[in-house]
């Protein structure tokens, strides 16, 4: 037993919302994969790579995420985070066209959900918090000669977020239910250098991508009736994801 749990990958990471389980293989090599480029997963990682394959490439996957999070209260010991199970996809190809390679990524590079009890100590800060994108990722590459290419791609984003948490109202709380979902634009860039066998030089860029969410629907539960003229029970919001820009850069030997 003791065995098969140190042979089963794991993996710790601050409480933001990047994911970085785009590919086995980059994430078996310490997501180092910009300056390896091996399979179809560079599109992604560093599209310049795709034009030193040797063959056409596809891959389709997914990983298993379950989040773990505990908060130290004062007064009542560990309040636990309710248990969640993600699973976000990876979708990669790339077809060779003598010198010029043509590829497509489709997958979820950031995401974030988190669920507290309703009558938690923090529910005026969060009690749920759901946040996915998926990234379509058309791209093009060249390989100049056998040792250089370099390849862009265009960024095509659609995400949709979900925020609950409560509002304290004369003596007893309101629930706010925001759900917004929306769209956005960015790039990828990516130059890969193969001097020798086994050294492989990889430098790649990711924009930024804002996710104009439009019209999204607020929604609020357990207005007392002393305020129901003044808190609507539905309203409309704007406002929009900021997703970051990623820069990457790896010598590997």
């Amino acid at each position: 037993m003791l065995l098969c749990m140190a042979l089963l990958p794991a993996l710790c990471f601050g409480g933001g919302f990047q994911i970085n389980t785009q590919g086995v293989k980059a994430l078996g090599m310490g997501s180092t994969f910009s300056g390896i480029c091996s399979d179809a997963s560079t599109v992604f990682y560093n599209p310049g790579g795709m034009s030193l394959l040797k063959k056409n490439m596809f891959t389709l996957g997914t990983t298993i995420i379950m989040p773990k999070a505990s908060f130290l209260s004062p007064v009542n010991g560990n309040v636990n985070m309710e248990s969640q199970t993600f699973t976000p996809i990876q979708l990669y190809g790339v077809y060779k066209i003598k010198n010029l390679s043509v590829g497509l990524s489709v997958n979820n590079p950031f995401g974030l959900g988190a669920k507290w009890d309703d009558k938690w100590e923090g529910r005026y800060v969060s009690q749920e918090v759901e946040l996915q994108t998926f990234y379509i990722q058309p791209t093009v590459a060249y390989q100049i000669n056998d040792k250089f290419g370099f390849g862009a791609g265009f960024v095509y984003c659609t995400g949709n977020a979900v925020v609950r948490k409560a509002a304290q109202a004369i003596n007893n709380d309101v629930n706010v239910t925001l759900e917004g979902k929306g769209s956005g634009y960015g790039f990828n860039l990516g130059v890969f250098v193969k001097p020798m066998e086994k050294l492989g030089i990889g430098l790649s860029y990711r924009s930024g991508v804002k996710v104009d969410l439009k019209d999204g629907d607020a929604t609020l539960t357990g207005i007392p009736s002393s305020l129901s003229s003044q808190l609507p029970a539905t309203a409309k919001f704007n406002s929009n994801l900021n997703l970051p820009d990623v820069i990457s850069f790896w010598c590997f030997v």
